[in-house]
């Protein structure tokens, strides 16, 4: 009974004085609206949200082209479509790489070994 009543006091305490998120990850909720998470994507690499418009409008296309029955802008359509996919999977990795090989040469992370 005794340790039943000590843990709900340290849980009580617990989340009284801490976030469970800070808890969790070490570190303060970054408040951001989806906008703002849009708009940081979008500026760090345009690459990407324009290869996926552009795959989008190319799969519109070809489906446009298909149902009137022109199958050659058709096959165009659907081959740039997989480009751009292929586009965006690349400045997918290149941007993660990028990133990745930013944050090791950093200066702080460089102090720490």
């Amino acid at each position: 009974m005794a340790d039943k009543n000590q843990q709900s006091q340290q849980q009580q305490n617990l989340s009284s004085s801490e976030d469970p998120y800070v808890a969790l990850f070490g570190h303060e909720r970054g408040e951001t609206s989806p906008k703002n998470k849009y708009s940081k994507v979008i500026t760090e690499n345009p690459l990407v949200p324009g290869a996926i418009a552009a795959a989008g409008i190319s799969l519109v296309g070809g489906l446009w082209a298909y149902r009137t029955g022109r199958q050659q802008m058709s096959q165009y359509f659907q081959r740039a479509r997989v480009g751009f996919q292929a586009l965006a999977v690349a400045a997918l990795v290149v941007g993660t790489w990028s990133v990745k090989s930013s944050t090791s040469n950093s200066p702080s992370n460089s102090d720490s070994k």
